[in-house]
């Protein structure tokens, strides 16, 4: 009887139709980064969360993002990345409503660091390569990975100097220095081995190693203290380079450096 209630909820996600349709119509090669959404409402329910929003965003700025609780923030960066469909109204990616693009290659060009990050049970190196080579996700995917339980930088495993450089960018080379095993310490599950704020950072670093062109922080410092955050944000400037970059959050001092700010309140 256990066995079969198991099974039941198990077929129930099986068989289940995904709610977001991949068109596939268009090939994102290569993206500017413009990002404009037009009259768009999302509500749950009877529950309007956002209410006829209209922003552009031009390609290469930074813009912080912030509101109380509840205020939408974080779906506004979930949209970015076709996590949601508005209900009504469009996001656009240079001009091309998300919809009209092919998921994957779209998503390609997005990199997104929640808040609470997902670490994987396997070394911090492979955690933050975790994503990149797009042309070769075997190196990165799969048995691959599962036998490269050591990291040298040789040809066929993991680019160590890239994985370093966005480890440095993020502020977190100099915990990883510190561990006995440096890059090859292997994490717990859920990176429970590492504090919050290293987590937050060892994703952040994930996101800067795939280089993506958009990129969506949200509330992604909110575990380290302001000294550690002006060194990340200082990292995020030296890679900016034309980036489109989301700075979701309540401190001023993470807002602070963005071209523009954004206030969300009840949904508008």
């Amino acid at each position: 009887q256990r066995g079969y209630s198991s099974w039941v909820r198990v077929y129930e996600m099986l068989i289940a139709k995904a709610e977001l349709l991949d068109s596939g119509k268009i090939k994102a090669q290569s993206v500017r980064g413009d990002l404009e959404f037009r009259d768009v409402t999302v509500q749950f329910g009877d529950k309007s969360v956002l209410e006829n929003l209209n922003l552009k965003i031009l390609a290469g700025t930074t813009v912080g993002i912030t509101g109380p609780t509840g205020s939408g923030k974080t779906l506004l960066g979930q949209m970015v990345g076709r996590l949601f469909d508005p209900s009504s109204g469009q996001v656009l990616l240079d001009g091309v409503d998300l919809r009209e693009y092919d998921l994957k290659t779209m998503r390609a060009h997005i990199g997104t660091v929640p808040q609470e990050p997902f670490l994987f049970s396997e070394s911090i190196a492979q955690n933050i390569a975790f994503g990149m080579g797009q042309d070769q996700p075997e190196v990165i995917t799969g048995v691959s990975v599962l036998k490269a339980s050591r990291v040298t930088g040789e040809r066929g495993e993991l680019d160590l100097e890239k994985v370093k450089n966005a480890a440095r960018l993020a502020g977190l080379a100099g915990d990883v220095e510190d561990f006995p095993e440096g890059y090859n310490t292997l994490l717990g599950e859920r990176g429970v081995t590492l504090s919050g704020g290293q987590r937050q950072r060892t994703a952040l670093a994930r996101a800067i190693a795939r280089d993506p062109k958009v990129l969506i922080l949200d509330d992604s410092l909110s575990a380290v203290d302001t000294e550690t955050e002006a060194k990340v944000l200082s990292g995020l400037r030296e890679v900016q380079n034309g980036k489109t970059i989301l700075l979701i959050g309540h401190r001023v001092s993470t807002l602070r450096h963005a071209d523009h700010i954004i206030v969300l309140k009840d949904g508008r």
